[in-house]
């Protein structure tokens, strides 16, 4: 794995992560995180590369151009191909945590000035939470060193989204989390186009289909057949994970992992205030013939609000 190999010191966890993003209409931002192992990483990409034989597709796979495909394309079986693995065979290779955070709970003012600065602060600022949240829910007490964290070049906040401060900030936040790398590399959207990363790309693309596939269970926000034969599959693990996320003898703990915040409309003073206690919340699927549903079940998450 000569564009992102890792090595092993020890009792030491070496990870790389893969990130994308999606948001829904203003509604909620969404950041998945796939946590990758030094011994997992060559499986992960035979498994991608056996997948890819298998659906005959030579194709790059995004859920949101899923919309255009046929449910039988070769493009369409890629996708429900890591969305099958994603029940069961695919956490033998990675982890996966999506954190959704509800817009219409933050007050964008605090974030900045400007609609591309507070864009841009709010980007950041919960790809830091859902990193930071993915690492501790993963390896809560296990010595982690972040190796590097790929992310697809297209961003919702510019063409800069990310600060170098997430990832400086881990050393000072975590004791057992260490960071050797000190910013985000960013991958074409086409693996044809990437030089340097080409492996680093159907990982991020992955991260997308597993985004899209999940969130569209809670949202119901598209009718394309292709992107419903996504949905399909994932329901039952996401099912699952909704009505017990805790289940230490689920074989889904600690491999797949859903939150959401704030559970509640948060005033300026609380997203400033470093003493207050934040907690996630859990989101209720909707009925199977609901569309664009939000309804919100309050369940406590613990973690730590990371402020700017």
């Amino acid at each position: 794995m000569s564009d992102f190999a890792l090595s092993s010191e020890g009792a030491v966890r070496r990870v790389v992560i893969f990130h994308d993003e999606r948001e829904l209409r203003g509604k909620f931002l969404y950041h998945g995180i796939l946590v990758v192992e030094k011994h997992c990483a060559q499986r992960l990409i035979q498994f991608q590369s056996d997948s890819r034989k298998q659906s005959g597709s030579d194709k790059d796979v995004h859920f949101a151009e899923l919309r255009r495909s046929s449910p039988r394309s070769k493009r369409t079986k890629l996708a429900t191909l890591s969305a099958s693995a994603a029940c069961e065979e695919l956490w033998n290779h990675c982890r996966f945590y999506l954190l959704g955070v509800a817009l219409c709970n933050l007050d964008r003012g605090v974030f900045g000035d400007d609609k591309r600065t507070a864009n841009q602060n709010m980007y950041n600022r919960f790809f830091e939470i859902a990193l930071f949240s993915a690492l501790r829910w993963f390896f809560p007490s296990d010595a982690v060193r972040l190796s590097q964290v790929f992310s697809e070049e297209r961003s919702l906040a510019g063409d800069d989204p990310f600060q170098r401060r997430p990832l400086y900030k881990i050393g000072q936040r975590e004791a057992n989390i260490s960071c050797e790398c000190n910013k985000i590399t960013f991958v074409k959207k086409r693996q044809a186009d990437e030089m340097a990363h080409p492996k680093a790309v159907p990982c991020v693309q992955l991260v997308d289909v597993l985004m899209g596939g999940i969130s569209q269970c809670y949202d119901r926000s598209s009718s394309s057949d292709a992107q419903l034969e996504v949905e399909k599959i994932l329901g039952e693990p996401v099912r699952q994970l909704t009505e017990n996320p805790f289940n230490p003898n689920h074989h889904l703990y600690k491999k797949l992992q859903v939150a959401f915040f704030p559970k509640g409309k948060l005033t300026a003073q609380e997203i400033l205030d470093r003493t207050r206690q934040p907690s996630f919340f859990r989101r209720e699927l909707p009925a199977d013939e609901t569309r664009c549903s939000f309804s919100l079940t309050d369940v406590l998450f613990n973690s730590v609000l990371l402020v700017y």
